[in-house]
């Protein structure tokens, strides 16, 4: 059974670009380097913002010859416990996103998928990060089921 997606996107569009006046490290760690960033918005006022720098991620929507979404149950200690998230990792470096997503999948929930269809890049927190996750939707063909299930 085939799905159709849409989406709305709205814009606003402004004058002038955000620019960097002033930009200060003060943490860099094995995954994110967290910057202090004086800058000039839109608006013309200046914010000193706190931005999280992380090399971005990608996550697989998957859903099943049955409609159900592939979920994966992960501890998180940021988030204070157990939570539901897509399957999802971590861009390595020079990885493709498409290469990440399905390495992601087939570790996390043992699936793997014949297409893939590119979604919209999200920003997991656009206040703090400028990085994004991009969604994939892994499917087969039409002949095939939604995904394949791998013997563990």
């Amino acid at each position: 059974m085939a799905r159709e997606f849409s989406l709305f996107v709205m814009r606003l569009h402004y004058p002038m670009p955000m620019s960097i006046e002033k930009l200060r490290n003060v943490f860099s760690g094995r995954v994110i380097t967290v910057n202090l960033e004086t800058v000039r918005l839109p608006n013309g006022h200046v914010a000193e913002l706190e931005i999280i720098h992380h090399p971005g991620g990608a996550a697989a929507a998957a859903v099943d010859a049955r409609g159900r979404v592939c979920l994966i149950r992960q501890y998180r200690h940021a988030a204070g416990g157990w939570i539901w998230e897509l399957p999802a990792g971590k861009l390595e470096p020079r990885e493709p996103p498409l290469e990440t997503v399905k390495r992601e999948l087939v570790e996390e929930a043992g699936f793997s998928a014949r297409q893939w269809t590119p979604l919209v890049p999200t920003s997991v927190r656009p206040v703090c990060s400028p990085r994004s996750c991009i969604c994939f939707w892994p499917s087969s063909s039409s002949r095939q089921r939604s995904l394949a299930r791998l013997p563990r």
